[in-house]
């Protein structure tokens, strides 16, 4: 909305004496025929003078009202013309972190914090404004690695990717992706070449579900699907039994985190073996490399987040019964995933021998 002028604002101006007097004479012009002659004006006395100013002072201080007047509707309506394009409050929730202001603060912000904060309404889209404006004048180290986490923590499947689910699977399947792309570099970057790579013959894809207790339909944590081009399918029921971060009483367990990241490597592996042109692959043959690139990426992610044993490479990395699946690592000791009903029951450590 414009200001109004001081000549559009709606005020009217007080008429001066000459035009009072054009006024009557008009009015004593079109009157019937009198031999009356106007008078002439008398000149004003002193106390006359006094009133005419006096009336003219207050005559311009009303007009000046007037316009400051309106010239506070017009910030008023600006202002709030803003506030509507800015769109609704996107300040944290009572009791959420504070959005950093900059790489320093960024720095002192905590993985599980910065993940609180891209779930705020409008938090995505701030963190993601934070990173523009670390490239305005030069990066720092500093400010790449910072990058590096808001990428990791505002990430969503894009053209090389794609979820299948029910949208709030598919989004703690997501939450879950960011968490283990900040704690592990390795991942972080095999997840960028992921969603990144636009070749069709590349597509990666993962079912996202959750077991019933149904043995027919188990997936037993998840399942690489041979005759869907490697989808991986996987059972966020038994996901998340797993801890997030390794219990301090076994310091080498299997996390979310490591099934995450062999999933999404398997699957990659899958997808590109099975759409190789101008080769008939046996589908039952794309398992084993597809499976054998899994464990290399869980042992990069157990290293990043500082675990000290290796899961051993295939075929000796684990023993699979009707009910069970038992992993096996370099320092000797195991951990037994057991199922019951299809679904993760619980998990032991072997000791090794």
């Amino acid at each position: 909305m414009s200001i109004p002028s001081a000549g559009s604002s709606g005020v009217q101006k007080t008429p001066t004496s000459e035009t009072v007097d054009q006024t009557s004479t008009s009015s004593q012009a079109e009157a019937p025929k009198e031999t009356v002659q106007p008078s002439k004006s008398e000149p004003l006395s002193e106390s006359g003078k006094g009133q005419r100013m006096q009336e003219s002072s207050i005559s311009e201080q009303s007009r000046r009202s007037q316009l400051d007047t309106a010239l506070e509707k017009g910030t008023s309506a600006q202002t709030e013309s803003l506030k509507a394009k800015e769109g609704p409050d996107t300040k944290p929730a009572a009791g959420a972190p504070a959005f950093p202001k900059d790489a320093a603060e960024m720095a002192k912000t905590s993985n599980e914090d910065l993940l609180k904060l891209a779930k705020e309404p409008g938090g995505e889209e701030k963190l993601k404004q934070l990173s523009k404006d670390f490239k305005k004048d030069g990066l720092t180290q500093d400010e790449i690695k910072q990058m590096d986490r808001i990428d990791s923590a505002t990430f969503r499947p894009g053209a090389g990717l794609t979820l299948h689910g029910k949208p709030e699977d598919q989004e703690t399947f997501t939450q879950m992706t960011r968490r283990t792309m900040l704690e592990s570099p390795s991942f972080r970057q095999r997840m960028q070449t992921i969603n990144h790579d636009p070749h069709p013959l590349h597509h990666t894809e993962i079912e996202v579900s959750r077991g019933k207790g149904d043995d027919k339909d188990s997936t037993r944590l998840s399942t690489f699907s041979e005759f869907q081009g490697g989808r991986q399918q996987v059972d966020l029921n038994d996901l998340e039994k797993l801890p997030v971060k390794p219990d301090p009483s076994n310091p080498e367990g299997i996390t979310q985190g490591s099934v995450l990241v062999h999933e999404y490597a398997e699957a990659r592996k899958g997808t590109q073996a099975s759409k190789t042109p101008g080769k008939d692959i046996d589908p039952m043959k794309l398992y084993e490399p597809a499976h054998e690139e899994a464990v290399k990426a869980e042992n990069e992610y157990r290293k990043d987040i500082g675990q000290k044993s290796q899961r051993l490479m295939p075929p000796k990395d684990a023993t699979r019964t009707a009910d069970s699946i038992t992993v096996h690592y370099d320092d000797g000791h195991s951990e037994k995933l057991q199922f019951k009903k299809g679904l993760l029951d619980k998990t032991t450590v072997i000791p090794k021998k």
